[in-house]
């Protein structure tokens, strides 16, 4: 693997880029992504040493900024204007947030976010996980230090890791 790793870098224009995260009258989380739609903005190239790195990039993106794991195609600019894909009209500082122009290269170093999400999750997954410590026990493995891609199984029995991994 080379490299340091890039990312992508999102700014809306006209408005924030986040989601509502709320209770409900039930207590229950309520998530309102209606303000997430972004179909005109700027993206930029954002490389990031390591984790903290990544972190402190995330700690100081305004609301109407994003990231996007993946990294701008190579032979596009350091920053360029977003539409959506109906407007694509030839110009090369011009893109839409699709893999056709952001993605992955192979052997090249890479973020990997996982999201614990409780959504849709078996009983018995969620009752493993709880008696483990809860979100604490969700957090990703590091493998070996040559291999910077992160161990998604969970810390569950065995027979659950299966079940796990298509959630």
């Amino acid at each position: 693997m080379t490299g340091t790793p890039e990312i992508t870098l999102f700014t809306k224009a006209g408005g924030p880029l986040t989601k509502r995260i709320s209770l409900d009258d039930a207590g229950q989380i309520k998530s309102d992504g209606s303000a997430c739609v972004m179909s005109r903005g700027k993206a930029m190239r954002a490389a990031v040493r390591d984790l903290s790195g990544l972190a402190r990039l995330i700690g100081g993106l305004r609301p109407d900024q994003a990231i996007g794991l993946g990294r701008l195609r190579g032979d596009l600019p350091d920053e360029v204007e977003i539409v959506t894909k109906s407007k694509l009209n030839g110009d090369p500082n011009v893109i839409a947030r699709t893999s056709e122009f952001i993605g992955f290269q192979q052997r090249e170093q890479a973020f990997a976010l996982l999201d614990y999400d409780t959504k849709g999750m078996p009983p018995e997954i969620r009752a493993a996980l709880n008696e483990r410590g809860g979100k604490s026990a969700a957090r990703p493995v590091p493998r070996r230090p040559r291999d910077p891609v992160l161990d998604q199984r969970r810390a569950l029995p065995r027979g659950h890791r299966r079940k796990a991994s298509r959630l």
